[in-house]
């Protein structure tokens, strides 16, 4: 079955959008671009790296993915996107910086707590179109990992990483052995340098589909944050 989430993916042909899609390598329509050059970093080494983030495409996420209850369809859902935009502002984030996180590499805002707000009611709001987790979506959570506050979050909105344990970030890298991983945030700070003084709002959210469990997330619909 199809598989939707609900994301920031900055338009393509903004600044931060170029940046995201010249280094992950492809459009959030899925389409492949020329890698990056980089001169301490074998291609081979960058495909490995950016392998598990090219999946989702650049973007942060704002409802995980999901698939669809039963008696909801995927047109309900872009039009329950497109509603909620018309009463939801921009939201600021501040400048971005290039952070490591948990052995992997991502864009971290300066301000938190407008998002986070934000992010909770993107979850809040549409999780009527979440079908319930399977069993084999909660064992690859690896539930015996989690506190006992992100199993609890996990089986209540299918997801461990909400609500007060949501952190907004830009996924640039999969899980790097510390030297690799000191290589290539110096190279992801070269190249993000020219937007370190840029200021950064979400001014859209975006609907994307995963239509074979193996396959890309792809852009299925983009709506404006139309609110004051």
């Amino acid at each position: 079955m199809h598989r939707y989430a609900i994301y920031f993916c900055p338009d393509d042909n903004t600044p931060l959008g170029t940046f995201g899609t010249e280094w992950l390598g492809r459009t959030s329509d899925g389409r492949k671009l020329t890698p990056p050059a980089l001169a301490d970093i074998p291609e081979p080494v960058w495909r490995t790296a950016i392998s598990a983030p090219r999946r989702y495409g650049f973007h942060a996420t704002l409802k995980p993915p999901f698939r669809l209850a039963a008696g909801v369809t995927e047109p309900e859902l872009h039009q329950a996107a497109e509603e909620f935009c018309q009463a939801e502002p921009p939201v600021p984030l501040g400048r971005l910086t290039v952070e490591l996180l948990s052995e992997f590499i991502a864009l971290r805002p300066e301000q938190n707590a407008p998002v986070n707000t934000f992010a909770e009611r993107c979850l809040q709001g549409f999780d009527r179109f979440r079908a319930p987790s399977t069993a084999a979506e909660i064992a690859r959570r690896r539930p015996d990992a989690l506190t006992a506050r992100q199993r609890n979050l996990l089986d209540r909105w299918g997801y461990p990483y909400v609500m007060d344990q949501f952190r907004f970030h830009m996924t640039l890298t999969g899980r790097l052995p510390s030297a690799e991983a000191q290589v290539f945030s110096a190279a992801l700070e070269t190249r993000f340098a020219p937007l370190l003084e840029q200021a950064v709002s979400i001014d859209s959210i975006c609907i994307l589909r995963q239509e074979t469990p193996d396959g890309n997330f792809v852009l299925a619909g983009r709506y404006p944050l139309c609110g004051r």
